[in-house]
């Protein structure tokens, strides 16, 4: 079973496979769990989508019995990491570092940061690494992120766009915005609209995934490679299978899409 951290594109499955692949989302995962397995065996069972796998040939949903899978089955997690098992990951530090070095290079002076405020723990984990990385960054250039410019909200169009509002309506305003989400940054946008603000010109705006709400918006945006990330797992899951030996780790680049907002 492949336990992926986060929204990661799983790789179809052919015809003839007998494997599953098993988003945290959907068994509620937790990084502060003190064991994996333990996490598996106490949830009975979980609603996945496999299409093409040989329990379920016409695709779909299908039930995955979870019980037990913590001493029978092999793990491996992806967008997670966890000492003794096998997993994929990016450095969402310098993710953060990618977009303070941009919004920097455009010229900009005054920085603020929308972090997500969420009860998963491996999502905050790597939500925080993502701000941390672009306030040392731009801290290593002499530019501090003053506390009031560091802000938070759900991962809600709405609550992002309050936040973002009371952000660019006071009084030191920041020129530059970088939100931990794609979703975060459509709040900001719709913030500087309904202020009256241009974008990029008053205020500048990055966003974290590089989804198709990114390329919708015109957003400049921190790609994630999510294909990539569900090919990797399932390569490891596929070793492990075979018979490989060893723990392996995988790390996956990010890079910076530049568009309209910048």
């Amino acid at each position: 079973i492949v336990v992926t951290g986060s929204r990661i594109a799983r790789p179809d499955l052919d015809s003839t496979s007998p494997l599953n692949v098993v988003n945290s989302a959907d068994i509620a995962l937790r990084a502060g769990s003190a064991n994996i397995e333990n996490v598996l065996n106490d949830l009975p069972q979980v609603t996945a989508t496999q299409t093409g796998a040989s329990n379920n040939p016409g695709g779909g949903v299908a039930t995955v019995n979870l019980r037990g899978l913590g001493s029978q089955r092999t793990l491996v997690l992806v967008d997670g990491r966890r000492s003794g098992r096998d997993y994929v990951f990016v450095d969402n530090a310098r993710g953060g570092a990618l977009a303070a070095d941009h919004l920097m290079a455009r010229g900009r002076r005054r920085f603020a940061v929308l972090g997500e405020r969420t009860d998963d723990a491996v999502l905050a984990t790597h939500l925080a690494e993502r701000g941390r990385g672009y306030v040392a960054a731009l801290a290593a250039e002499g530019h501090a992120v003053p506390d009031e410019h560091r802000i938070a909200a759900r991962l809600d169009l709405r609550e992002a766009t309050a936040a973002a509002t009371a952000l660019l309506s006071g009084a030191d305003r920041p020129d530059a915005v970088f939100a931990a989400s794609d979703l975060l940054a459509a709040g900001v946008l719709a913030a500087a609209r309904s202020l009256g603000l241009a974008v990029p010109e008053d205020v500048a705006v990055v966003g974290f995934d590089d989804d198709t709400l990114a390329e919708a918006l015109g957003l400049t945006s921190i790609r994630q490679p999510f294909e990539e990330s569900g090919r990797a797992g399932f390569d490891l899951l596929k070793r492990r299978l075979g018979g490989g030996t060893g723990t392996r780790e995988v790390q996956l680049g990010l890079e910076l899409v530049a568009r309209q907002t910048t």
